[in-house]
């Protein structure tokens, strides 16, 4: 650590006990923290014990700071202290003190300013933003690297304090591999990447000796990537609810049919709930969602579609629509009790209901069953908005070769996967990056893969809200989550990546 930003309100001071100053160093110790800077923010309070010791830390030679207004009170005497006043006035004379209050851009001239004056711990090149840390334990330096972002960042560290073999350290596997580093300029140079999302530490141990001409070149890895289509299940339930669809109100006298037919553009319809008593109509303002409770409809009628959730083999109507027409993908059905069988592909449900109807009571129960291949997507995409829970993605793969490690990666994830090869669990993630080794778990010939993705409460809650039942929790009138952020899936590209050894 070479500096420390103090970051205080103007109704507070500094804890007169909390500064100590070294004899030996132009430093400043604090819980046995030493720091080569200090930065001070806008400040109007400050004890006089404390303000002393800033003073002589200048005087020393230590490297200040100034970021705006100085401190004129102290706690012992109040809001103007002639010491305090005249200390300040001292502190600004010191050549190593840098004054930044009148500077426009005071945040980046700071870090400029204490770069000329101390050498950085941590340099990067070709980084963009980073999150980084710097730690230390007897002879071994630690250094944090994160990336909060979707992309991936190829970059080159200089790290100052740096010194013995370096290594990467893996948090979340415990594995540590070899790094190479040289010299430059007084830095240890090594050359980094950093998956989406991805954290470990860098770590310099002088206790080991650094590999002789050890490269970092890696080997070649062949890419294969897995067809877009998977067979999809439901592990642990066999019927997916729903209360909610696109809607449309309409003042036609007429039903007009070809709105529940497939091709209709319904692109400009809201989603609401068509459970009664909270029936909705949704709005957009200012990119917001605005929502009005309806008891009645406003028109003639509504007209609703659905999206099947893929794999259902059939649908149980609550019965105040089993007297209704209802068409699947396009075809108007004639009912014959309240279950109607479908199609393996049946995406489409649609109905309308008239303003002299009475609106439904349950939700609609899809079974599960059929089995069905899927083109990688959104949940939302396979008729699933309001449901919560797992899905598994099943296919095979062969494999012929040997001595070769084999890593498949998700690609884009919403929100947690767990692997299985030969229904052989591998691990399961909740961050990218999603790459599992799976080399220990194949054999010679076809390898059965599975992929479990899991998703949010939420999806399910807004049923329950639809419901009534979340008693005295409720999004209710208020703009509540924003349901198309909620979407999941396994989008992929899934990919092999296979290593000879």
């Amino acid at each position: 650590k070479n500096y420390i930003v103090f970051l205080i309100s103007v109704k507070y001071y500094f804890n007169k006990s909390s500064l100590g100053l070294e004899e030996k160093a132009v430093r400043l110790s604090i819980n046995d923290h030493n720091f080569s800077a200090l930065v001070l923010p806008p400040t109007t309070v400050i004890s006089r014990e404390v303000s002393n010791k800033v003073v002589e830390f200048a005087r020393r030679g230590g490297t200040v700071i100034l970021l705006g207004d100085l401190p004129e009170g102290s706690p012992e005497i109040g809001a103007t202290d002639p010491v305090i006043i005249q200390q300040m006035k001292t502190l600004k004379q010191f050549a190593n003190v840098v004054d930044l209050s009148a500077v426009p851009d005071r945040m980046a001239k700071m870090v400029a300013a204490l770069n000329t004056k101390i050498s950085p711990q941590i340099r990067l090149k070709d980084s963009g933003r980073l999150y980084t840390a710097h730690r230390k334990s007897a002879n071994t330096h630690f250094y944090w690297f994160a990336n909060n972002t979707d992309t991936v960042k190829v970059f080159s560290a200089w790290l100052r304090d740096g010194k013995g073999a370096a290594e990467i350290w893996n948090c979340e596997t415990g594995a540590i591999s070899s790094l190479s580093s040289k010299i430059d300029n007084g830095y240890q140079k090594v050359d980094l990447s950093l998956q989406p999302y991805e954290g470990y530490w860098l770590v310099f141990n002088l206790e080991k000796k650094v590999q002789a001409n050890f490269a970092n070149e890696k080997p070649a890895v062949t890419e294969t990537i897995l067809h877009n289509k998977w067979q999809i299940s439901y592990p642990g339930k066999d019927t997916i609810y729903r209360t909610s669809s696109k809607v449309l109100f309409s003042d036609e006298q007429t039903l007009q049919e070809e709105k529940l037919k497939t091709g209709f553009n319904d692109s400009a319809w809201a989603r609401s709930s068509f459970i009664s008593g909270s029936l909705q109509k949704t709005t957009k303002i200012s990119g917001r969602n605005e929502k009005q409770v309806v008891t009645k409809l406003s028109g003639n009628y509504a007209y609703w579609r659905i999206t099947i959730p893929k794999g259902a083999k059939a649908v149980i109507l609550p019965k105040e629509l089993t007297k209704t027409d209802i068409w699947i993908d396009g075809k108007k059905i004639a009912l014959n009790g309240g279950q109607v069988n479908l199609a393996k592909d049946a995406g489409l449900l649609a109905f309308a209901i008239s303003n002299d109807q009475k609106l439904p009571l349950s939700p609609l129960k899809f079974l599960t069953g059929s089995p069905v291949y899927v083109p990688l997507n959104s949940w939302f995409q396979y008729g699933l908005d309001e449901y919560t829970g797992y899905i598994d993605y099943q296919t095979t793969i062969k494999v012929t070769q040997k001595n070769q490690k084999v890593t498949i990666d998700l690609g884009r994830v919403k929100y947690m996967a767990e692997v299985f090869v030969n229904d052989v669990s591998l691990g399961a993630r909740l961050w990218p990056p999603y790459t599992f080794d799976i080399s220990g778990a194949l054999k010679n010939g076809e390898n059965k893969i599975r992929i479990r993705v899991g998703n949010l409460m939420v999806n399910q809650m807004s049923m329950q809200d639809d419901l009534h039942k979340l008693r005295s929790w409720s999004w209710g009138f208020s703009p509540g989550p924003d349901l198309d952020q909620y979407n999941a899936g396994l989008y992929g590209p899934v990919k092999l990546l296979i290593t000879k050894q």
